[in-house]
């Protein structure tokens, strides 16, 4: 045989078994529901490849529990999916699919109620009767799982039993002659009425939480005491600074002033002045000043120089030091 005939066999044949390693699992994080004591359901369907699938690999039932998985082919059924046994006495098979690109993952329950779907790389959407209870999060374009095409993954807070049934997910796909392919698996999640032992165990367990949180909220109370009371000391110390401080303030026409205070300093304080306003006669430029020359316990010496055609007013205020 050719050499590059040989090479272009082994390659079709090592690309046609690549292609087909590719498996649909869907999967939950638990397949009884306990309306008192679960408090989160997740679900979680993804097109993976792996070429040990069927052969009990670990990553497979790492953090789910895979219950069942069929599949189905449109362009033509030439694949056989041996059957199994459950356990709980539910159906299982899987099988390789000739999966080339994925187009699109949906969940649905029951018969065919679509639940939520997810396409390419757009956000997955929730159909309207389920869009106040669940969240989906997913992407056909790219997944955080190794060794994924794409995933879909529904999160439903407090389920009840009415949220129980047998959940299908299918993923639409091109197989490598671009034909349209459809992989489908299904799993079955039970509902079990809450006994006494059970309500027992969740008012004991909800009754502890609502003891620790009084507790907390006991403990906040006091740290917010001791803060607010350190506030009100520290407010009350930079008041009374305040209120004892010798603060007075003025103004007058620019112009040379002594002015005396209206209560007289301990030592000389510090002046701040500045031109408040300032009114102009002419259409020329010009300039003005303000400074303070003197100062001292009773009064302060000011000299405010306008410019021509200029009528200005200063502003000044005093503090003790």
């Amino acid at each position: 045989m050719d050499c590059r005939l040989y090479f272009s066999v082994l390659f079709g044949v090592l690309l046609m078994e690549f292609a087909k390693s590719s498996y649909i699992a869907l999967e939950s994080n638990t397949s009884v529901i306990h309306p008192i004591l679960t408090k989160k359901l997740q679900m979680r369907c993804a097109v993976r490849r792996d070429a040990n699938f069927g052969q009990g690999s670990e990553t497979q039932t790492q953090l789910y529990n895979l219950i069942t998985a069929s599949q189905t082919k449109h362009a033509s059924d030439r694949m056989s999916t041996p059957e199994r046994k459950d356990s709980e006495g539910l159906n299982s098979s899987s099988s390789h699919a000739d999966l080339y690109r994925l187009l699109s993952i949906v969940i649905t329950v029951g018969d065919r109620d679509n639940i939520a779907s997810v396409t390419g790389c757009d956000a997955p959407i929730v159909e309207e009767n389920f869009s106040e209870k669940i969240h989906a999060d997913g992407s056909c374009d790219s997944s955080p799982g190794d060794d994924e095409q794409g995933y879909l993954l529904l999160t439903l807070d407090r389920p009840l039993a009415k949220h129980a049934g047998t959940f299908t997910c299918e993923a639409s796909a091109l197989d490598s002659e671009k034909n349209p392919i459809s992989i489908r698996t299904s799993l079955r999640i039970l509902a079990v009425e809450p006994t006494l032992a059970d309500a027992v165990e969740y008012i004991s367990i909800n009754d502890k939480h609502i003891a620790d949180l009084k507790e907390q909220i006991v403990q906040l109370r006091e740290e917010s005491e001791t803060i607010k009371e350190g506030q009100s000391k520290m407010e009350h110390f930079e008041y009374n600074k305040i209120k004892g401080q010798n603060i007075q303030t003025g103004g007058a026409t620019c112009d040379r002033h002594t002015i005396t205070f209206a209560r007289p300093y301990k030592e000389p304080p510090t002046v701040f002045v500045a031109i408040q306003s300032v009114t102009s006669n002419s259409n020329y430029f010009s300039t003005n000043s303000v400074t303070v020359e003197e100062v001292d316990e009773e009064s302060f010496t000011i000299n405010c120089v306008a410019g021509s055609y200029l009528t200005a007013t200063f502003q000044w205020l005093a503090i003790d030091n």
